[in-house]
Parts: structure tokens; sequence; C-alpha cells
């Protein structure tokens, strides 16, 4: 599936992965000593579009996507589709700590998106946030 040119990727029967693959990184030697004592943090975030502003939708998550992924302490950030309506998505963004996602906070990419929802671009969001746990300890 195609929209404005951002190409989105099958992820199963509800939902899809997109907007471009996420890069590799080095990470801060001090996040990472951190985030294994307390565990990442993992925000989802559900939202549902408007319908006639998606077009607007896909270039902001590109932009906010993107910049993200190039954040010191950002280890993951997709955004996925739902196939079966279209103007309903999930953020799933990982962060070494509670720095890395308030520092992710301040960025103009975030900003972008930010702005979006503030419009009214945004029918309806809901946001969880978790902590990663290591079973081994």
């Amino acid at each position: 599936l195609k929209a404005s040119g951002v190409m989105f990727a099958a992820l199963g029967r509800r939902s899809l992965r997109a907007i471009v693959p996420v890069s590799k990184r080095a990470f801060v030697r001090s996040m990472a000593t951190e985030s294994a004592s307390t565990g990442r943090i993992v925000v989802l975030v559900n939202v549902e579009v408007l319908p006639e502003r998606l077009d607007e939708f896909v270039e902001v998550m590109k932009k906010d996507a993107d910049g993200s992924r190039e954040e010191p302490g950002c280890v993951r950030f997709d955004v996925l589709r739902d196939p079966e309506e279209e103007n309903k998505f999930c953020f799933y963004e990982v962060y070494e700590n509670e720095e890395a996602v308030e520092f992710h906070k301040a960025q103009p990419h975030y900003a972008l998106w930010s702005e979006f929802k503030g419009s009214g671009g945004v029918m309806s969001a809901a946001k969880q946030i978790l902590r990663t746990h290591d079973f081994q300890s």
C-alpha cells in the first residue's frame, strides 16, 4: 500500500508496518547502562485521523518518524496502519529511559505531530506507557 509516496508493508491481518525502515544506531553507553536496571520505556499511541486529512497526517508522521529514529535514546519508532480502516494508526515507540522521552517531546519533528493533533486532525487518541521487563533477572 502506498500513500503520498510513503510505502506501508503488511504485518498480519489487521496492521501494517510503516513509514520507513528503522535504522540501526549506536546507543549512548550511559543510557544503555541505566535501561538495563530500569527497563526501556514503550509508548503505544492509537489514533484515528480525520479521513480528509490522511495525506497531511502521513507527511507529518514521516517527518516525525524520521527525526525520532535519529534521536539518541530512541530505540524504535514504528507507525502501524490498520489495513481495514485506513485512518487508524498505532505508534510503537521504544526509548532507553525517561530522559530520552523528554528529549523526544522537545524536538521540532514532535511539534509537527503535536500541532497536527491540536489542529483537530485527530478524531481520537489513546496513549499507553509501558516498561520492558527482563524475565532473566
